[in-house]
C-alpha cells in the first residue's frame, strides 16, 4: 500500500509535468531496498520454496503472547493424527483452566467446571477465540500438565533447529495471570515467551506444511463455542485482515494474533493471492496506542511489498556459457581445455530493484573435473553454486535453497598421438624426481 501509493504519486507527478504545470516539489520512488515495516520485528517468507522476501531483526528475542499458540496447535494436530487423540473426544474442565476462564481480562470461553468439551471445540476456540483456558485443558489431557506440555514444545524447536527461545507455558500468557502454583518451576513473576520473529517464521512454516487443515479452522469469522451448554457462545475471530473484518485484505487466511503488555500487538499471517502463499510476523507492530490496527496495517504494508516486489524469473538459460566456469582442463588432449556450459536453466527469485547480471559464482565442493582426453561433448564437469549479488536473505531453512546447477562440457576434444603422449608422461615423471 505504502509502495503503491509512492507510484501514483510519482505518476501523477509525471502527468502533471507533461502538461506543462509548475509542480512545488519532486516525487522520488522509494526503491524496494528502503522499505521498512514499522514495528519491533518483522519477517517474511514463500511457504512453497521457503524464500525469505523481508527480514528486520529477525533474530531479536521478543515476547509473543498468544502466537505462542500456533506451537501448542501443531502438538495438539499431531496428536490427533498419531490417533492418540480424536476429535470427538471429550476433556472435562479442571480446576486451572476454570481459574482462568473467570479472569475477564484475558482472550477466553466461558468454560464451566466439571463440563466436558470435545477435542473439535477447544481446538477451535484456541484458533479463533485465541481461549487460553481451552489450549491449558488440551495441553493438560496430552501431557498430564502444562508444564509437561511446554517440554514437548521444547522438544519440537529442537527438532527444527531452534536454539534460542523462551517458553513457560502454552498459551502465551504473562506469568501476572497464572497462580503461582501453575507457572513454570524457577519462571520469574512477569515473564511471558519470547522468540524471534525467524523462530517463529519456522513454526509457522511447519504447521502449515505439516497440518494444511489449520487454515480451515483459522479462516473461520466466527464459530459457535459450548452448543447445548448454559454459556453457549458466538466466537469472534481476532484475526482483523479476514474478509468483511475492519482491515479484510484479498487472500489472508490465518493465521494467529498474539496481544499483551509486553508483546504489544503481534500478528503471524498468512495469504494465498497470484497462485502464491506467503507468511508473514509483525511483532511489537508500533503505533498501536493510537491504531488499534497498527498489526494489521504493518502486515498488509508487507504483503503488498512482496506481491509487488518479488517474483521468480530464469536468469541463465540452459546451454549459457558461465565467465567465472568458462572451460576445464584436458590432460593429453589436442587442447589444453574444453569448453563448459550450464546443463540447466536457473530460475530463482529476483526483487525488482535487484540486478539479474551480477551473478556470484562458485565451483562446488567437488569442484571442476580435470579431464582425461578424449573427452566428449556434453561429460559432467562438476557442478557450481550461484546466486543473485544483491540478495543477502536467503531461505528459511538451510537446505531450502538450491542453488548447485551442473556445468558440462561443449565441445569434443581429441587425445594427442599416443607416443606425444608418452613424452609428456616422461617429462613430467623427471620434474616430479627433480623436485
Amino acid at each position: 500500500m505504502k509502495l503503491k501509493r509512492l507510484m501514483i504519486k510519482a505518476a501523477v507527478t509525471v502527468f502533471i509535468g507533461a502538461l506543462g504545470l509548475s509542480i512545488c516539489a519532486t516525487l522520488t520512488y522509494t526503491k524496494p531496498a528502503s522499505f521498512k515495516v514499522d514495528a519491533k520485528a518483522a519477517f517474511a517468507f514463500d511457504q512453497k520454496t521457503g524464500k525469505i522476501f523481508y527480514a528486520k531483526n529477525a533474530n531479536k528475542l521478543l515476547a509473543l503472547a498468544s502466537v505462542t499458540k500456533i506451537l501448542s496447535s501443531y502438538i495438539i494436530l499431531e496428536w490427533i493424527h498419531q490417533k492418540k487423540l480424536n476429535w470427538t473426544d471429550k476433556i472435562p474442565i479442571k480446576e486451572y483452566p476454570y481459574e482462568l476462564t473467570l479472569n475477564t481480562d484475558l482472550s477466553n470461553v466461558p468454560l464451566e467446571k466439571g463440563t466436558s468439551y470435545s477435542v473439535r471445540e477447544l481446538f477451535d476456540s484456541g484458533m479463533i477465540a485465541s481461549a487460553s483456558s481451552s489450549v491449558i485443558a488440551l495441553a493438560e489431557k496430552i501431557a498430564g500438565s502444562e508444564v509437561k506440555f511446554v517440554k514437548l514444545m521444547k522438544d519440537h524447536l529442537k527438532k527444527w533447529g531452534i536454539k534460542n527461545a523462551v517458553l513457560i507455558n502454552s498459551t502465551g500468557l504473562s506469568n501476572s495471570f497464572i497462580p503461582e502454583k501453575y507457572r513454570m518451576p524457577g519462571s520469574k513473576e512477569d515473564q511471558e515467551n519470547m522468540m524471534s520473529a525467524h523462530d517463529i517464521a519456522v513454526v509457522a512454516y511447519h504447521l502449515i506444511k505439516d497440518y494444511p487443515e489449520i487454515l480451515e479452522v483459522s479462516k473461520k469469522t466466527s464459530e459457535k463455542f459450548g452448543t447445548g451448554t448454559y454459556s453457549e457462545f458466538e466466537m469472534k475471530n481476532w484475526n482483523g485482515m479476514l474478509p468483511e473484518m475492519n482491515w479484510e485484505y484479498g487472500g489472508v487466511d490465518g493465521l494467529k494474533t498474539g496481544t499483551s503488555e509486553l508483546a504489544g500487538q503481534c500478528f503471524v499471517g498468512t495469504c494465498l493471492k497470484k497462485n502464491q502463499r506467503i507468511v508473514t510476523v509483525v511483532l511489537h507492530a508500533n503505533g498501536d496506542d493510537t491504531n488499534s490496527g497498527a498489526r494489521y496495517t504493518e502486515t498488509a504494508e508487507l504483503m503488498d511489498f512482496v506481491y509487488d516486489n518479488w517474483k521468480q524469473e530464469k536468469i541463465i538459460f540452459k546451454g549459457n556459457t558461465l565467465a567465472q566456469a568458462k572451460k576445464s582442463p584436458v590432460k593429453d588432449g589436442k587442447k589444453d581445455n574444453v569448453p563448459l556450459v550450464i546443463d540447466e536453466s536457473v530460475t530463482t527469485w529476483v526483487r525488482d530493484d535487484m540486478n539479474k547480471d551480477k551473478l556470484q559464482v562458485a565451483w562446488s565442493k567437488d569442484k571442476k573435473k580435470t579431464f582425461t582426453a578424449p573427452v566428449k561433448k556434453d561429460e559432467k564437469a562438476g557442478k557450481v553454486k550461484i546466486q543473485l549479488k544483491d540478495d543477502k536473505l536467503g531461505y528459511l531453512l538451510p537446505d531450502q535453497q538450491n542453488n548447485s546447477y551442473q556445468m558440462v562440457t561443449n565441445d569434443n576434444v581429441k587425445r594427442q598421438f599416443f607416443l606425444k603422449v608418452w613424452g609428456n608422461h616422461i617429462l613430467e615423471w623427471i620434474n616430479g624426481k627433480l623436485k
